[in-house]
C-alpha cells in the first residue's frame, strides 16, 4: 500500500487532485475522487475548536520548546495582531522558507500529540493569496506569556 501525502491550501489541493485520482485508479484496493478529496482530506476550519489555556500550557511544558520557536511565539504574544510569515521568517527567526515550513509543522504536531482527543487551534492562520499571516489565540497569547514569559 502506498500512502501519497499533500501539504498545501485547499485550492492547491484542487489543482492536483487529479493526479491523486489517477494514481489511485491504477489500485484496486484504493479509489480517490474529487469528491472525497474536498470534503474528507480539507478539514474546515469550524471542526477545531480553540485550545483552552491549561491545555497551552501543557503543549509548551511538553517537551522543551526550541529557542526559534520561542521567538515566534514571544513576538506573536506580543503582537497581538496578525503577522505575515515573511516577517517571522526574515525579521524574527532568520530562516528559509523550507526551515520556516519545519519549525511551524513541529509545533503542529506538539500541539496535536498533547491533545489528540479533538483538533484545536493554537493559532490563527489567514492565507491572504501570497502568505500567511499568523496570530495567537487568546489562550495560547496567555499560556505563552506566562510561561515563556
Amino acid at each position: 500500500m502506498r500512502l501519497w501525502l499533500f501539504d498545501g491550501t485547499p485550492d492547491e489541493f484542487l489543482r492536483v487532485a487529479d493526479v491523486f485520482k489517477d494514481l489511485a485508479a491504477q489500485s484496486e484496493s484504493a479509489m480517490v475522487t474529487r469528491e472525497v478529496a474536498t470534503e474528507n482530506i480539507v478539514r474546515e476550519r469550524n471542526d477545531d475548536r480553540e485550545v483552552t489555556q491549561e491545555e497551552a500550557v501543557r503543549i509548551l511544558r511538553r517537551i522543551p520548546v526550541s529557542e526559534n520557536m520561542q521567538a515566534v511565539l514571544k513576538h506573536l504574544a506580543a503582537a497581538q495582531k496578525e503577522v505575515p510569515s515573511d516577517y517571522l521568517r526574515n525579521q524574527v527567526v532568520k530562516l528559509n522558507g523550507d526551515q520556516f515550513r519545519g519549525l511551524m509543522g513541529a509545533f503542529g504536531r506538539r500541539v496535536i500529540h498533547t491533545v489528540p482527543e479533538q483538533s484545536v487551534t493554537f493559532f490563527n492562520k489567514r492565507w491572504n493569496g501570497d502568505q500567511y499571516y499568523w496570530s495567537l489565540t487568546d489562550n495560547a497569547r496567555r499560556a505563552v506569556l506566562q510561561e515563556l514569559g
